[in-house]
C-alpha cells in the first residue's frame, strides 16, 4: 500500500525542515537530553507502565498480592489444561542430562554451553528451532569492546540509569562484565560482524548510551546471531532439538525440585514426558499478549507460555509490572503494523519529527522516555501524523543519514535481503521499486528518454538488466525474449514508455541474471541505438544509461537527459 496523497503532502514538510536539522547536527548540535526529573515526570504522565489502569493483583501463587496487567493475571490465575486421566507421568518418553525449554537465542547458547561441559542436552521448542524474538532483533548487540574510549563502568552507568536505578545490580554487572567476551565467542562461531577497514567490529550510539558500544551485522543483527548458534547447536552431537512440542507443565519431584517437563506434540496430539537432571526455562518474551492493547515487534510465538509454567511451578516473577516499549515500529500501512524499525536507524542520526517537521525528542533517549515523548507529541499535543487507517504516528526522518554520512549510507548500513533493484521516481515522484531514478520535476524527460540500465556485480557473476527500452518493433522484442527465455525473470508487463512515439516498445522489469557475454549482448544493442548519458559506479555496481528518445536508427534528435536528472535519487521519509 503506497503513501496517500495527504501522507506525501506530510513528508514535504518533514523535506522542508530537513536542511535546518542536518546543518544543525553536522555543527555538532543536538536536541537536548532530559534531566532525571524530565525523565521521570514524562514517563509518569505518558508510559503505559504508569497508567493506574489494566492491572490487578494477583490472587494466587507465589506473588500474590502482586499488581501485573490483567493479560498476565488472566493467564497466571488459569487452570491447568492437563487432564489428569489421560497423561501418565509414571515412565519417561526421554530422558537427558538437561532439557532446554525455548529455542530462540538464550534456550541455543545454554544448550551449547551446557554441551561444551560434557552434558546431553534436548531442545525442546512449541516452533520451529530458532523462531524466537532472537530473529527479530534488528539494529544491535552492546558491548564495551572499544576500551581506550569505552569500558564496563560505563555501560554499567548506561544500563542503571536507564533502568531508573531499579535493576538488579548483579545482573548488571554480570551483563556488562560479560558482554565482550560472548562477541568474541559469537565471532569464534563465525558470526559476521559489520567491521571497521582496521578490522575492528564498526560501533554505534544506541538509546541511552553514552559511548558507541552498539555492535551490529547489518539491520539482521538477530538473525545472524541465530543463523551462527543455530548452525552450531545443529552440528553437535550431544543436542537434540524437538520442534513442534509446547510445554505444558513442569515436573516436581516430592520436594519440589523441577525433573524436567510434561510436552504436547502438535502433530500426534499426544503428551509425552521428558526427564532432566536440569531444566532451562527460555521460552521468550509475551509481546503477542498485547498489553494494554499496544501492537508489539515481538515474533508472533512471544506469548509469555514460560512465565506461566514457571509461576505453575513456584516460581517468583519479577519486573511485570513494566513492559518494554520499543520507540519506532511502523504504524502504516496497516498490514505492517508492529514491524521493528531498528534502533540502528535514530543510533545513526535519523529525527523523529511531528506532523509539522519538527525535532521533538532527542533520538538517543532510553526507549521509554522515548516511547513517552511519541505518546505526549501524539496524543497531549495533537501534533501527530493521522494514518488512513485512524492510527497516530510520527515520522522517522532516514533520508537525512545519505546527508549525514554520505550518499549510499542507509543501502550500506540497512540492506535489504535478496534485493537486486533500486528506487526508481516516476513523474509524479512516487517511490517504486525499480533500478534508476529521475528528478520528480523531470516528467517531460521521462515521456521522451529511455534508460537501459545494467547491473554488474559480485565478482561479474551476476547482471541484471531493468527497464530495457532499446526495442524497435514487436517482432524484435518477442525475438529477444525467446532468445533469453531461460534467463530472463520478467517482474512486469510489456508497456510502451513512449507515448509520443508509438514505433517504440519496450520490455519493462526484466531482470537478467546469466553470464557476462549475454549482459554484453544486450548492452552493445543500447550502444548501437543511442549515445551514453551516465555511467557511475555505485557500491560496487555499474550504472549504463542511454537517451534512446529519437529515432531508432538515426539517434537522439532531442536534448539528451542529463547525468545530474538520471542519477537523482527520489527523496522519502
Amino acid at each position: 500500500m503506497p503513501y496517500t496523497p495527504e501522507l506525501k503532502e506530510l513528508i514535504k514538510t518533514v523535506e522542508r525542515t530537513r536542511p535546518e536539522r542536518v546543518a544543525r547536527k553536522r555543527d555538532g548540535g543536538e536536541f537536548a537530553m532530559m534531566s532525571l526529573d524530565e525523565r521521570q515526570a514524562i514517563l509518569e504522565r505518558y508510559h503505559p507502565d504508569h497508567r493506574g489502569q489494566g492491572r490487578r493483583p494477583l490472587r494466587v501463587g507465589a506473588n500474590k498480592g502482586y499488581a501485573i496487567p490483567d493479560e498476565f493475571a488472566d493467564l497466571f490465575e488459569a487452570r491447568s489444561r492437563v487432564e489428569p486421566d489421560v497423561v501418565d507421568l509414571s515412565a519417561a518418553d526421554i530422558e537427558t542430562d538437561v532439557l532446554v525449554i525455548g529455542a530462540g537465542g538464550a534456550g541455543t547458547a545454554a544448550a551449547l554451553l551446557a554441551e561444551e561441559q560434557g552434558a546431553s542436552v534436548v531442545i525442546a521448542t512449541k516452533l520451529r528451532h530458532g523462531d524466537a524474538n532472537t530473529m527479530m532483533a534488528e539494529g544491535g548487540i552492546q558491548a564495551a569492546t572499544k576500551t581506550e574510549k569505552d569500558s564496563p563502568y560505563f555501560h554499567y552507568l548506561d544500563v542503571i540509569g536507564g533502568g531508573h536505578f531499579k535493576s538488579t545490580p548483579e545482573l548488571v554487572r554480570t551483563l556488562v562484565t560479560q558482554a565482550p567476551d560472548v562477541l568474541s565467542w559469537l565471532e569464534d562461531l563465525g558470526m559476521m560482524f559489520d567491521k571497521e577497514p582496521d578490522g575492528r567490529m564498526n560501533s554505534i550510539h544506541g538509546g541511552g548510551t553514552s559511548r558507541k558500544r552498539m555492535h551490529s551485522a547489518g539491520d539482521v543483527t538477530g538473525m545472524e546471531i541465530m543463523r551462527t548458534i543455530r548452525d552450531e547447536a545443529r552440528n553437535r552431537g550431544k543436542i537434540t532439538v524437538v520442534e513442534f512440542v509446547p510445554a505444558v507443565e513442569l515436573l516436581l519431584d516430592e520436594t519440589g525440585r523441577c525433573g524436567g517437563a510434561l510436552f504436547y506434540n502438535l502433530d500426534t496430539e499426544e503428551y509425552f514426558v521428558v526427564k532432566a537432571a536440569a531444566t532451562v526455562l527460555a521460552a521468550g518474551g509475551s509481546g503477542r499478549l498485547h498489553i494494554q492493547g499496544f501492537m508489539t515487534t515481538n515474533h508472533y510465538g512471544a506469548t509469555g507460555d514460560g512465565l506461566v509454567i514457571g509461576y505453575r511451578a513456584g516460581v517468583e516473577v519479577c519486573y511485570l509490572h513494566t513492559v518494554q516499549y520499543h520507540p519506532t515500529g511502523s504504524v502504516f500501512p496497516e498490514q505492517t503494523e508492529g514491524l521493528l524499525i531498528t534502533e540502528k536507524f535514530r543510533g545513526a542520526g535519523a529525527n523523529l519529527v511531528n506532523v509539522n517537521g519538527e525535532q521533538f525528542v532527542n533520538e538517543r533517549e532510553p526507549r521509554d522516555v522515548e516511547s513517552a515523548a511519541c505518546i505526549r507529541e501524539c496524543l497531549d499535543r495533537a501534533l501527530g501524523v493521522a494514518t488512513p487507517t485512524g492510527k497516530l504516528g510520527v515520522w522517522l526522518d532516514s533520508p537525512m543519514i545519505d546527508q549525514l554520512s554520505g550518499k549510499g549510507t542507509v543501502r550500506r548500513e540497512f540492506p535489504e535481503p535478496e534485493r537486486d533493484d533500486y528506487a526508481v521516481a516516476l513523474p509524479d515522484g512516487e517511490a517504486v521499486e525499480g533500478f534508476t531514478a529521475l528528478t520528480p520535476e523531470g516528467e517531460k524527460e521521462y515521456k521522451r528518454a529511455r534508460i537501459v540500465a545494467i547491473a554488474r556485480q559480485e565478482n561479474e557473476i551476476r547482471f541484471s538488466v531493468h527497464c530495457l527500452a532499446i526495442i524497435a518493433d514487436e517482432n524484435e522484442r518477442d525475438a529477444l525474449i525467446k532468445k533469453y527465455r531461460q534467463t530472463f525473470i520478467e517482474y512486469g508487463q510489456h508497456a510502451d514508455l513512449a507515448p509520443g512515439i508509438p514505433e517504440w516498445e519496450s520490455i519493462v522489469n526484466f531482470c537478467l541474471i546469466t553470464s557476462r557475454k549475454e549482459a554484453d549482448d544486450i548492452l552493445a544493442i543500447a550502444q548501437s541505438r543511442a549515445p551514453l548519458v551516465a555511467d557511475e559506479v555505485l557500491d560496487g555496481i555499474s550504472f549504463f544509461r542511454y537517451d534512446l528518445s529519437g529515432d531508432a536508427n538515426s539517434g537522439s534528435d532531442r536534448e539528451p537527459v542529463t547525468s545530474d536528472a538520471a542519477s537523482a535519487e527520489p527523496d522519502t521519509t
